[in-house]
């Protein structure tokens, strides 16, 4: 079985109504500012290199209890880290040699460097701001468009994140799960759905009862003499379609709807009887 490394962020605690004044206003800079407190570099000892915090508790800085707003925007927006390759490229190609408070301003620069994670983070930023009635008057704005599709039409952009591949013939058939090895070439270009297809596949990783089902289902079929990349792509496909990985996927793609703005029509179907 061969996963991704998927960096996790630690939870974070919703703010009281009354940490946020209705009378509140604070500017793009400020509110930047505060987002940092949440990126650090982490220097990873086994490695002797520099790795990266990116929207995590860990990163341990007193926060301003007037900007605890920030908090739910940072929760939100983590779930759109597992995109930000170009954040993490940048931060690796940068960070040799450096002490923590250079390597600190270099995660925050590659973070804000980042077009999926920047652009993440100010749509939350704007939404929640409203929400909370708190001003900001140089805050960005951004029109996150539907994409409506049927189930049949997104599952495709699902199935390519979660691809079986046999490296030599009759030998073990490895799962790569929200990876670089994937099959998303051969579908059409659709940066939207092939964002939402991949962020579901992360929360399958992030969830124990579907990641053993996985793993079950990968040892199951290595045990089969007539295994095949079609024969898991078949189990595969029955453990997305169950009604229990269909809820999930549903789950998962209104958690991220915000940002891809990927609509499922009829995701969940009405039960019978």
């Amino acid at each position: 079985m061969i996963f991704a490394t998927i960096a996790a962020a630690g939870c974070a605690r919703r703010p009281a109504s009354s940490e946020v004044k209705t009378s509140a206003s604070f500017s793009l800079a400020e509110l930047r500012a505060e987002v940092d407190r949440y990126v650090c570099a982490v220097w990873e000892p086994e490695v002797q290199q520099w790795g990266v915090a990116m929207l995590s508790e860990t990163c341990g800085a007193l926060r301003d209890p007037a900007l605890g707003v920030v908090r739910a925007v940072v929760e939100k927006s983590k779930t759109i880290v597992p995109l930000a390759t170009a954040a993490y490229d940048a931060f690796d190609a940068g960070a040799s040699g450096l002490d923590q408070a250079s390597a600190d301003a270099l995660a925050r620069r590659s973070m804000w460097s980042d077009p999926l994670l920047s652009r993440a983070i100010l749509l939350q930023l704007r939404s929640t701001l409203d929400a909370r009635h708190v001003r900001c008057d140089d805050c960005p704005r951004f029109v996150v468009a539907p994409v409506e599709v049927e189930w049949e039409d997104f599952l495709p952009y699902l199935r390519v994140y979660v691809w079986p591949v046999q490296t030599t013939p009759g030998g073990q058939v490895d799962i790569f799960v929200c990876s670089g090895t994937n099959g998303a070439a051969e579908l059409p270009a659709n940066e939207p759905l092939r964002q939402a297809g991949f962020l579901v596949a992360v929360q399958f990783v992030d969830d124990a009862e579907t990641t053993a089902q996985i793993e079950q289902l990968h040892a199951r079929h290595n045990g089969d003499a007539s295994r095949s990349t079609h024969g898991m792509a078949r189990e595969i496909d029955a453990l997305i379609h169950s009604p229990t990985g269909r809820a999930r996927t549903c789950r998962a793609l209104r958690e991220v709807e915000w940002f891809t703005g990927v609509v499922v029509g009829a995701c969940e179907p009405t039960p019978r009887g």
